[in-house]
């Protein structure tokens, strides 16, 4: 059969597609992802090639995102997982966190947590009260000073009551720091099922079936192109 140049055009386009399409499934396939999240005083991190393709024994570096400073120098274990507390001079610093993976053989990735994600944590632990200090021990009278002039019980019970208004128990800025720290603790309840469905749309890459349908799909628009053009070409001979 006789090619014309469309035909020819159509066929080498289709050959092309398809060639790279096939290339961007292999290197799709050592693509390398890392994904981390606060939860509570920790970080977790999970990295992973795909959904069911851990990354096992990958190394974290746990870096300062601005200065570069490395905070933690770990790896991920046999389910290519990793929790680790918030390093501690981070907090103080109120640095947002690079987290860097290394699989080998220049496989790389990289994500960053601000700051802001732990920042309920910083508030909890300045909030911490300090250790209360022991009471002073009770004044005694003087030696010279008689029983008799002492104040007996009923009298010191008769002296009036001061005026003024009374101190509270627990002042403003703690309630309010109390309230904060509920409403943060609730709110990390309620978005700890959220992150993990962000991870698992994260790990969730085209399979198999999408990368074959997406080439037919391609080849068909081709194909009917091809049979428009030889339609045509049939009538002009005509």
């Amino acid at each position: 059969m006789r090619l014309t140049g469309f035909s020819r055009l159509v066929l080498q386009t289709s050959t092309a597609t398809l060639v790279l399409l096939l290339l961007h499934t292999g290197a799709f396939a050592h693509k390398v992802s890392v994904f981390a999240y606060v939860d509570g005083p920790n970080i977790v991190i999970d990295a992973f090639y795909s959904k069911s393709n851990k990354v096992v024994n990958g190394k974290i570096r746990i870096c300062d995102a601005a200065t570069g400073e490395e905070f933690l120098h770990t790896a991920t274990d046999e389910k290519g997982a990793l929790t680790v507390p918030v390093p501690a001079k981070a907090m103080a610093d109120a640095a947002d966190l690079r987290i860097r993976l290394d699989a080998g053989e220049g496989h790389q990735a990289e994500t960053i947590v601000k700051a802001d994600e732990y920042a309920s944590l910083r508030r909890s632990r300045a909030s911490k009260p300090q250790t209360a200090a022991a009471p002073a021990p009770a004044a005694t009278a003087p030696k010279g000073e008689s029983k008799a002039s002492a104040a007996s019980p009923q009298q010191r019970s008769a002296d009036p009551p001061p005026t003024g208004p009374m101190p509270s128990s627990l002042d403003e800025a703690a309630l309010s720091r109390i309230v904060e720290q509920a409403v943060d603790k609730a709110m990390e309840a309620r978005l700890a099922p959220i992150k993990r469905l962000l991870l698992e749309s994260a790990e969730h890459g085209p399979g198999l079936t999408e990368v074959v349908g997406g080439i037919g799909y391609i080849l068909g628009l081709f194909g009917v192109a091809a049979f428009v053009a030889s339609r045509r070409g049939g009538r002009a001979g005509k």
